[in-house]
């Protein structure tokens, strides 16, 4: 596979060309960003403002209401970029909706893809100042980007989401014992509860002072939530409502268990700390000694990288690495 720049790659005048056109590629891609990608959430939520402005001059006395509609339309603010006007209808828009609200993101499904888009362009206007081969690889690693901030951000607000829970269903059942309704002990623990759990529990508040039917708004919670601990809570207060029972008595019962899963979680996780991290020493080490023969003897490596069958066999040398390190991590990772 010949290079792309047939000549020398070391030479000053060359390294000043990539980084001249790698500066022309990255204006291209932030100026196709903002015209086709960035949200016009601001105009969208200055309207919005200023229609429950007008509405509260006139209707005072739903004062409580209208704030709890105001917090329920300012999470559902349609974006006016093009790319999110293009996947608007499409089920292809919902699931990325979904996924991305799993996770706490505000980003939109058009915000999304056009970040795959441009992680993926950038990837590959770095390969290509090299030879094919690495673009291919960078191009691969751009698109992946996004999609890694994504789950680590899902995974960090699942953790906090666990972590909180406890708390929070001593709450209601506090709120239960003390004369409270089911509505008003959510408020409260929304309230009292800082994010990311706490906004949960406002938004199903909002949901059903909206007039949405409360099976529905808590099923959303669980969706959600995204936690095997928050569908167990959820799932006791559906089955309570529908057969009676002491509601505090099972709520305290659930944050008992919660706390249980959480000690014997955290018990796990030192058992198998020692399997995570062989899987990522086993995965770093070719690289690094890659890495380090390719600075102190490049000649060495000259038939990987200069002959076909040598960049065959990085290439399978990477995959093959990929798919262990994924099967290590499968193998010591336990549901609880």
């Amino acid at each position: 596979m010949s290079q792309i720049f047939p000549i020398d790659m070391t030479t000053p005048a060359i390294v000043l060309l990539g980084v001249c056109v790698l500066a022309v590629l990255l204006v291209i891609s932030v100026g196709a960003y903002l015209a086709l990608v960035a949200p016009a959430q601001q105009s969208a939520a200055r309207a919005v403002n200023i229609r429950l402005d007008r509405m509260a001059s006139d209707m005072n006395a739903f004062a409580e209401g209208r704030h709890a509609a105001s917090q329920v339309l300012r999470q559902e603010v349609v974006s006016e970029s093009l790319l999110d006007q293009y996947f608007q209808h499409t089920t292809l828009a919902k699931r990325l909706t979904f996924f991305l609200g799993k996770a706490g993101m505000s980003w939109t499904a058009g915000h999304f893809v056009g970040l795959l888009a441009g992680g993926g362009l950038m990837g590959l206007t770095v390969g290509l100042l090299f030879n094919p081969l690495v673009s291919v690889i960078t191009t691969i690693c751009g698109v992946m980007l996004p999609l890694f901030v994504v789950m680590k951000s899902g995974t960090g607000r699942i953790q906090k989401i666990e972590t909180q829970l406890p708390e929070a269903v001593d709450m209601l059942v506090n709120s239960l014992r003390a004369g409270y309704s089911l509505q008003a002990a959510m408020q409260f623990v929304g309230q009292e509860v800082s994010a990311p759990l706490g906004p949960e529990f406002l938004r199903l508040y909002d949901e059903q002072r909206l007039g949405m039917d409360m099976r529905e708004a808590l099923q959303g919670l669980a969706d959600r939530l995204n936690t095997a601990d928050g569908r167990m809570l959820v799932l006791a207060v559906l089955i309570q409502r529908e057969t009676g029972g002491n509601l505090s008595e099972i709520l305290g019962t659930i944050a008992s268990v919660i706390r249980e899963r959480i000690t014997f979680r955290n018990n796990l996780d030192v058992l198998t700390a020692e399997s995570k991290m062989s899987a990522i020493v086993l995965s770093l080490l070719p690289v690094v000694i890659y890495g380090a023969i390719s600075v102190f003897n490049p000649d060495y490596l000259v038939p990987l990288t200069a002959t076909d069958g040598g960049k065959t066999a990085l290439i399978y040398a990477a995959v093959s690495l990929c798919i262990g390190f994924l099967l290590m991590k499968k193998m010591s990772r336990i549901e609880v």
